[in-house]
């Protein structure tokens, strides 16, 4: 069966010495399609053939060197929407890893299990004064976020213009 391919599939497929079919079932291969249904997809023939005589062609397909160079070359490449996705959750990873890492409670918690698992060392002055550390860090914290500022206004304004103390007429009382 005779099928047209853009002028770039086709030197893509002569660059390998396949067929556009043979490239098409090289690259689904590569995707991760099982080798029966990416033969019945891009080949197109055989679907009467026995399972025996069929099996046998996609493996001599399989060994063939180029399709097998096809397949590794495409196996590398990854799509753009899985490379975002990859990009994602490297990103929400790292930010969950800097919330564990900046977390100050939990690093006491984590310190203070390490000062009851060397009561006896000498990495206990080291331990104790770390925690001690983490603790003022964290007060310091609390004491940073609490910089409210009050503005008071007055209770008895003026009715009018008249009573207003800037009015002209008010400047001797």
């Amino acid at each position: 069966m005779e099928v047209e391919v853009t002028s770039s599939t086709a030197k893509t497929a002569r660059s390998y010495k396949l067929e556009p079919e043979e490239l098409a079932f090289a690259d689904l291969v590569a995707t991760g399609w099982e080798p029966e249904d990416a033969w019945a997809v891009a080949i197109r023939k055989g679907a009467t053939w026995n399972r025996t005589a069929r099996k046998e062609a996609i493996t001599q397909l399989l060994e063939k060197e180029t399709t097998q160079q096809r397949i590794e070359d495409t196996k590398g490449i990854l799509s753009k929407a899985q490379t975002e996705r990859i990009r994602s959750e490297i990103n929400a990873d790292s930010k969950a890893l800097f919330a564990r890492a900046t977390d100050k409670t939990s690093k006491i918690v984590e310190l203070q299990a390490k000062l009851e698992a060397c009561k006896d060392t000498g990495e206990w002055l080291k331990i104790n004064q770390q925690i001690i550390d983490v603790t003022r860090m964290k007060q310091e914290e609390t004491k940073k976020d609490d910089n409210t500022t009050h503005f008071f206004l007055p209770t008895l304004y003026p009715e009018s213009c008249e009573y207003c103390l800037r009015n002209p007429k008010n400047k001797n009382k």
